[in-house]
């Protein structure tokens, strides 16, 4: 038994809106990671570094974990509608490419996100996180920038707006090359 059309409308809008939210954080934390320095009141084992680290892995995996909900989302909502919501938007081979697309281009992200220290080891890792991520972003932010006249799209193009600035910038000033990890010291 398969959800009403207006249920599964709900179930779309509801969770593009969080991947939006997972989306911002994740932005923010990676800006957090990217300019994180060792904090010394932490114990050695507990390092700033690590802890900026697991909140940006975490909350990349927890967006693609809500937008895979979503597009479970998308899905169902085509069921209830015999087809005609997903026809009205490229039908299902766009649908897929865009997901495969999707899949593809974050686990990559992920695999960049999952290198020991803040820094990015090398070009290519770091110019493939900031366009992925930046084309996640524009996807997003021209989703509710289009509708800003509305309270709540225009709370998420602004807070997406932010994050994106805040991560632009952090990696601006970030060293993206295998120089950037700090080498020992020779005797």
């Amino acid at each position: 038994m398969f959800p009403d059309a207006a249920v599964a409308a709900l179930a779309v809008r509801t969770t593009a809106r969080i991947s939006a939210v997972l989306l911002a954080a994740n932005l923010i934390a990676a800006a957090r990671r990217l300019s994180a320095g060792p904090d010394p009141t932490l114990p050695p084992q507990r390092t700033r570094r690590f802890q900026v680290r697991t909140l940006d892995t975490s909350t990349f995996a927890a967006f693609l974990v809500s937008h895979t909900i979503h597009f479970a989302s998308v899905a169902l909502l085509a069921l209830a509608t015999d087809g005609a919501s997903m026809r009205n938007t490229g039908g299902w081979t766009a649908a897929m490419i865009v997901a495969a697309l999707f899949y593809f281009s974050g686990w990559g992200v992920f695999k960049g996100k999952r290198r020991p220290g803040g820094a990015w080891t090398s070009t290519w890792q770091a110019r493939r996180e900031i366009s992925v991520l930046t084309l996640f972003w524009l996807i997003f932010f021209q989703a509710f920038a289009l509708r800003f006249d509305r309270p709540l799209f225009a709370a998420l193009a602004v807070g997406l707006l932010y994050s994106l600035v805040r991560f632009l910038a952090a990696a601006l000033r970030s060293p993206s090359g295998t120089a950037s990890q700090s080498a020992p010291a020779s005797v």
